[in-house]
């Protein structure tokens, strides 16, 4: 499991993105990840681009993604946007890495 913790709206969205697909294809059985915005007061539309790319590429590995910590003001932006639908939001990153614990890998098809 990976924990982001992005200390800047933009997310450092190339930086982020080229070492994320890096881990993913290392970890491709069952890649999850758990983003904290804890130190974001606000997210770009760079950053939510990053977030929808991250989200994208798990979903191509099988792997899953949540969001942890994010403040009123992302949080309203996420609902305003409907990414709030698309993204499962979680309170703490310990809740979010329990939940995605608790979720069985999906079954791989030959």
């Amino acid at each position: 499991m990976l924990v982001l913790r992005p200390e800047d709206e933009a997310l450092r969205a190339c930086r982020i993105e080229r070492e994320f697909k890096d881990w993913v294809r290392d970890n491709a059985d069952h890649p999850r990840v758990v983003v904290s915005l804890e130190k974001l007061p606000i997210i770009s539309s760079a950053g939510l681009a990053t977030l929808v790319i991250l989200h994208r590429t798990l979903g191509r590995s099988g792997g899953s993604i949540r969001l942890a910590e994010a403040c009123e003001e992302i949080i309203r932006l996420m609902r305003f946007t409907k990414l709030d639908t698309f993204f499962r939001l979680d309170p703490t990153v310990d809740d979010a890495v329990a939940r995605l614990n608790a979720t069985p890998p999906p079954e791989h098809q030959n």
